[in-house]
């Protein structure tokens, strides 16, 4: 590995590894939606998303470091995947929401998101709209990752194919 650029996972070639789990064709078409789930312990994990490969290499590029020694697992996203996943965002945040009533709430989706769910996107919203109060004031953006902690209290990290809902407030 050389920050970004793995050349190698599980003994073999980063590109390789990829194609041995997603055969070559599956691979070409929709390489960069096939995350890898680093794991810092058995619990947790944060995504890392390919951007690029170079196929005389081997290497592949991420949108982000993967630690040397790091297990990882590679991710199949479909579109359910991606709205649940949202939707899940919203409603934790509204769940450990520690004050009485948000005012504002910021979102911030990752830009490999929009890829996977294409004409979908309009679901990701609708669900926005079906969790946070009418009247409560949101904007989002996209994003080429996100940095949140993995759990409540825990290290700030920064992550791909996310979806942050950020709720703002006074107690």
């Amino acid at each position: 590995m050389d920050g970004n650029v793995v050349y190698e996972i599980d003994g073999r070639r980063a590109l390789d590894f990829y194609q041995h789990y997603l055969g070559e064709e599956r691979f070409a078409s929709n390489y960069a939606i096939h995350a890898l789930a680093v794991f810092e312990d058995q619990d947790h994990f944060y995504m890392r998303a390919p951007n690029g490969y170079d196929p005389q290499s081997g290497s592949m590029t991420f949108f982000s470091d993967i630690p040397e020694q790091a297990v990882v697992q590679i991710t199949d996203a479909t579109r359910d995947n991606i709205l649940s996943a949202s939707e899940t965002s919203l409603k934790n945040a509204l769940a450990d929401y520690p004050g009485v009533e948000p005012t504002a709430a910021l979102l911030i989706s990752c830009a490999a998101r929009r890829r996977i769910l294409g004409t979908l996107t309009r679901l990701e919203y609708q669900l926005v709209k079906t969790h946070l109060p009418e009247a409560l004031p949101c904007c989002g953006f996209y994003a080429y990752g996100e940095i949140a902690p993995l759990v409540s209290g825990g290290k700030t990290q920064f992550h791909n194919k996310t979806f942050v809902t950020l709720l703002i407030g006074t107690k």
